[in-house]
Parts: C-alpha cells; structure tokens; sequence
C-alpha cells in the first residue's frame, strides 16, 4: 500500500500546487480522495491509469474537493470503462451527478454504485476482500466526512470460543470464518474473521481527514493508524482564522496525531499565503516528531 498526494491546496491552486486529491494504491488499484479540479492532470504525471480507480471518496462539496469528479467521470466513459466504481461522499452528490452532462447513467459505459453518507455517516462504508473503509463525520462549514483505510489482516488460527460466544454455532459458519469468509448472523449483526482471531494481526491503515477542525470523528478515524493526512491550513498563529474558517492549525493536527497514537502524519491542505509548507512540518514537530508536509506526487509507502 502507498499514498501518492496529487493535489495538497487549499481554496484555489498556485504554481506548483493542485486542489485536493490523494491516490492510495493497494495491489495496483486505486482508491482516490478527494477529486480537485487538476485530479486528471496529476494522475496522468504520476503515471496513474484511471481504469484502476475502484473508489473514489469524496469528503464535502465544496468546490475545490470535487469539481473533478465530473470530467473524470465522463472521461472513463470516453475511454468505454467498463467496470463498475464505487463513489462515497454526501449523500446530496449523487442528485448533484444526475444533472450534469456525461456523468448521467444513460451517457456512461459503466455502472456507478454510489454510498450516500448522512448524519452520522456509515461507520464502516465497504469492505473487500483487501481492505475496509470506515467513516467518521468531521467539523466544517458543510456536511464533511474523513476516511480510513485498513488492510484485511492474514487469516488467523480461528479462536472457537471466541466464535462460539458471538453466537457461531454452525459448522459451515466455522468453516466460513476459517476461509478468510464473514458470516451474517440471523439478528443481523456481521462476524469477520478478525473479530474471531485468537492472534490478529496489525496492519497498514490510513486516515484522510479534510476540512474540518479536531473533531472527536477525526480522532476515531486516526487511532493507532500507520498514516495520517490531516489537513493543516494555518500556522498556529492564525488559530482565530482557523476557528473561524473551520480548519486545523498545523500544531492541532499533530495533537491528533499524538493523542490518536498514529506513527506519522503528513500535513496538507495548506494556504497560499505559504509559498513554502516546510515551516507547518517545523510546527507541527514540536508536537509530534514524525511530522512532514505531504509533497505532491510523491510515493510514501505504508507499512
């Protein structure tokens, strides 16, 4: 698994930094973040085939965060994708998608299963047979969501139980579990194979937080991750901007690091009134040591 930051902006693009978007690659595919207006022109530098793209996350709609989902979209349809995608974001984005010329269902060739989040959100949204993304709702101007992205871990010898107190009892339900298989119990709840594990294991995570200030959801969704990507529009300085903007100074988004245990942040979503990001790293170090900017079009492996 890898991160590769296409767009760190915050607002509005300046020379060399884009609107947001992060590709997260696992196996070859993608999962992309945010989708700012350049998202198509930096998948193409970073040499990113759009046909991998199986989810797109869309955090808020405000226009910087995904004004390039439509031509991206209407672009795999000129390209004639044929596998589906799997869009999350606001539920409101979808009737938004519907009205705009070549995103519509009847001028695309591919099916788009889209994940409405509201209120709350969906604390877990999809789960494959790789990964599992979960979702927190943030604290912005608008109805915002931040993800996280954990590894499935290995299979484990199966702890019986374990198993037998959740309520396994059948031996095909066993097996299931032994094969790396949920099992969907009758009073509905879902068992997975980690939840019966006599020895898990951890695995590399990550957690996308933007626009929002620090926020109870932001905390859940970094707790003990391998990264974070937390937005950092301001020098501490500028904290009564912040609060007023709902945004994060680069000193609270470390506090977010440090207080969720997670090994290493990168900041992004910084403001052009900083031409050069390096001094919200320097900040953000005085709070928690493994602190960087998010450089574009980078790759940062994830372990």
């Amino acid at each position: 698994m890898e991160l590769i930051p296409l767009g760190t902006a915050a607002g509005k693009p300046i020379h060399g930094r884009h609107l947001p978007s992060m590709a997260l690659v696992i196996n070859g595919r993608i999962i992309l973040f945010d989708c700012g207006e350049a998202a198509q022109f930096q998948l193409l530098q970073a040499r990113l085939r759009s046909s991998r793209i199986d989810v797109i996350c869309i955090t808020h709609l405000h226009g910087d965060h995904f004004y390039g989902l439509p031509g991206l979209i209407s672009t795999m349809a000129l390209n004639d994708r044929q596998r589906p995608l799997t869009i999350i974001g606001p539920e409101d984005l979808a009737g938004i998608l519907d009205q705009l010329p070549g995103t519509r269902a009847n001028e695309r060739s591919y099916d788009i299963r889209f994940i409405g989040l509201s209120g709350e959100g969906v604390n877990e949204a999809l789960r494959t047979e790789n990964y599992f993304i979960k979702t927190r709702p943030l604290e912005h101007r608008t109805v915002t969501f931040g993800y996280r992205v954990q590894l499935v871990a290995g299979r484990e010898r199966l702890d019986g139980n374990r198993a037998k107190s959740l309520g396994i009892k059948d031996p095909e339900e066993f097996r299931a579990l032994k094969q790396g298989r949920a099992v969907k119990m009758a009073s509905g709840r879902t068992i997975h194979p980690e939840d019966v594990s006599s020895s898990p294991k951890p695995t590399a995570s990550i957690a996308y937080v933007s626009d929002t200030r620090p926020c109870v959801g932001g905390l859940e969704l970094a707790q003990d991750v391998s990264l974070l990507i937390h937005e950092a529009t301001y020098l501490h300085k500028l904290l009564h901007k912040a609060k007023i903007t709902k945004h994060t100074t680069a000193i609270e988004a470390a506090d977010v690091a440090k207080k969720a245990g997670a090994r290493n942040l990168l900041l992004t979503h910084y403001s052009s009134r900083y031409p050069n990001p390096d001094i919200l790293a320097a900040e953000a170090k005085t709070v928690f040591e493994n602190s960087d900017i998010a450089r574009e079009l980078e790759i940062y492996p994830i372990k």
